[in-house]
């Protein structure tokens, strides 16, 4: 074993050990300087500097920490208003059909399906007309069909739908469209989600 080595070694870690104490030296006067600060409505700045240079060191971080908590609690810069949490305000959106004193503009959102293991022949009209047909009182301003590329164009094909429909329908829209229930036997539906572009 290099014992020149081993000793060098020891004499590096001694002088690690002693930079780390004058650090805790150091951030033992900041937290006393912020304490003295936070109290400075009720003491002098001078009476504040001679208490750091007093005794910078003597107390723990613990007893630092309740000394500010109990400055900060009596302190100028606190006030009750800081103490207040945000309120959580709720928003709601109208549902009332018989209150017709004023009206809200219509606003629509679109439902992105993917519709795949469809016959090779099936039209993009059919498969509208489809759609349509699961709409179950749900107004459709408009649906869009547009056929996606096949690896095996003679054995099935697959759509992208987009229907569009009032925003206030589009949570029961979209249980109508992923209804296993309301589609053909074998057609396979999912959620269709765009990718983002840079731009978006």
């Amino acid at each position: 074993m290099d014992v020149t080595a081993l000793l060098a070694e020891i004499s590096a870690l001694r002088r690690e050990v002693r930079a780390i104490t004058q650090l805790k030296v150091e951030v033992d006067q900041l937290k006393t300087l912020l304490c003295s600060n936070v109290s400075s409505g009720r003491q002098e700045s001078s009476d504040a500097s001679l208490s750091i240079t007093e005794n910078p060191a003597s107390k723990s971080f613990a007893d630092l920490a309740l000394d500010l908590k109990a400055d900060a609690a009596t302190g100028p810069t606190f006030t009750a208003h800081s103490q207040k949490k945000k309120s959580n305000v709720k928003s709601v959106v109208g549902s009332s059909t018989a209150n017709k004193r004023v009206t809200s503009v219509k606003t629509t959102r679109s439902v992105d399906i993917f519709v795949s293991r469809l016959q090779p022949d099936i039209s993009a009209d059919s498969l509208i007309d489809c759609v349509q047909s699961m709409s179950d009182g749900i107004e459709v301003v408009n649906v869009e069909c547009t056929q996606l590329k096949s690896k095996y164009e003679l054995l099935y094909s697959f759509y992208h739908v987009s229907v569009c429909v009032n925003a206030a329908d589009m949570k029961h829209a979209i249980e109508l469209l992923t209804d296993a229930e309301r589609w053909p036997e074998g057609v396979f539906v999912k959620r269709y989600f765009k990718q983002k572009t840079k731009n978006e």
